[in-house]
């Protein structure tokens, strides 16, 4: 493992506004697996703790044979997502979804509840089936990935049993849209 080169970063904080957050996201704690190739490398973005980082980066003899470290924060994009001159190879992980929400500010959408079980239900539903409400507000934000976040207090519906605010990590094009989360997991939300 070893930290990712800045050009991401600042196409991944560009994108998703998250320079602009509250708070800075930890890149200095964000490693991908060493491969000898340039792409295998960045397939999946990791998220370790400061003790972590601090015992990779201190293993400068690769000593150690580390396999799994900590949560995958972002995912290689098989193709290119371009907004407003900014090159993106990587997407949100569903995995870090809650933990990527306090930075994210730019490419995030609300959803109420219908909304939500829509994008849970249907694996890439088509735009209409969703509110006027979505589809506006999924038209303000680019195609490609975006951070979804449900809130029951912000939505409140008869039919809602949680009081839980959920993030979501999706995938879109102009036509239709993907929660990205396996099918086994959908029906935890459900």
């Amino acid at each position: 493992y070893f930290p990712d080169d800045p050009q991401l970063q600042s196409n991944l904080i560009d994108f998703f506004g998250m320079q602009a957050s509250t708070s800075t996201f930890p890149f200095d704690q964000v490693f991908v697996r060493a491969a000898d190739n340039a792409e295998a490398r960045r397939r999946h973005l990791t998220l370790v703790s400061t003790g972590v980082a601090d015992f990779l980066l201190g293993d400068t003899d690769h000593r150690y044979k580390v396999t799994h470290a900590g949560n995958r924060c972002f995912s290689r994009l098989s193709t290119h997502t371009t907004q407003g001159g900014v090159a993106l190879t990587h997407r949100l992980a569903q995995e870090s979804a809650d933990i990527l929400a306090e930075h994210v500010t730019k490419n995030r959408v609300r959803l109420g509840f219908e909304d939500v079980l829509v994008l849970l239900r249907r694996e890439n539903p088509d735009m209409g089936e969703l509110s006027p409400e979505a589809q506006q507000n999924f038209k303000e934000v680019s195609v490609g990935p975006t951070l979804v976040e449900f809130d029951p207090a912000l939505h409140p519906h008869p039919d809602c049993r949680t009081a839980t605010r959920y993030f979501f990590a999706e995938f879109g094009g102009l036509k239709s849209r993907r929660l990205l989360v396996a099918a086994d997991e959908r029906k935890v939300y459900l």
